[in-house]
């Protein structure tokens, strides 16, 4: 048994990764009820820290740094802000510091609000779920996955019309072993992509943190 568990949600651009970890970090606030569990979310990503390098870099906050991310050439040199992420990532920061660079940083942080919270909740002794909205490359995972053994869970999202076309990250099916995968559709509500998305993690805390097995079958 566990008193934490990682959820990483992998897919292409638009096929409602953020959306679904803000969903369940919302309703979640600050509990979200998975089965019988008190959990707390906390919704993470990878690219945390080059977003918060760049915004720093540019003296702009998140939030304009997000809201205009997307703008081509507002930047010198003809730069749009996510192609300069990009560029700090992976020109720099992993030539710099290793591939897997990102995921052993999210793996520390994650590793201090697990630390920090011991002895915190002393009644209501809460679970702790991590869900992390942009994986796209396998040395992230692996790292994360060898500071945190056995807590790692990987949700694969398709949506028709989203794909990886010209972006670096794809998706991850060469997983470690110890990471429990599964594929879920996009294709229909919202509604039902959540209900789908929440039964298998709702399956995965109940395993993690009540020791049960866990009915979602595991793909590679």
């Amino acid at each position: 048994m566990s008193n934490y568990l990682v959820v990483v949600l992998n897919g292409p651009p638009g096929c409602g990764k953020d959306t679904l970890a803000e969903y369940i970090a919302f309703n979640g606030h600050p509990f979200y009820m998975f089965g019988e569990h008190r959990t707390l979310v906390y919704h993470e990503k990878f690219a945390e820290p080059i977003k918060d390098a760049l915004s720093a870099f540019l003296d702009i906050s998140r939030d304009e740094l997000e809201f205009n991310k997307n703008i081509p050439g507002l930047l010198p040199n003809n730069q749009s802000i996510r192609r300069s992420l990009i560029t700090m990532s992976e020109e720099w920061a992993k030539p710099t510091f290793g591939n897997g660079i990102f995921g052993t940083m999210l793996g520390k942080k994650i590793e201090r609000y697990v630390t920090r919270s011991k002895g915190k909740f002393i009644r209501q002794d809460p679970k702790q779920l991590y869900i992390i909205s942009d994986s796209g490359f396998y040395e992230e995972l692996e790292a994360l996955e060898e500071l945190h053994p056995g807590k790692v869970r990987l949700i694969r999202i398709g949506r028709d019309g989203c794909t990886y076309e010209g972006d670096s990250r794809s998706y991850l099916f060469n997983v470690p072993l110890r990471v429990k995968a599964v594929d879920i559709g996009n294709n229909s509500t919202k509604e039902a992509f959540y209900k789908e998305a929440t039964k298998v993690i709702t399956e995965w805390c109940n395993e993690q943190f009540s020791g049960t097995v866990s009915r979602v079958p595991a793909q590679s």
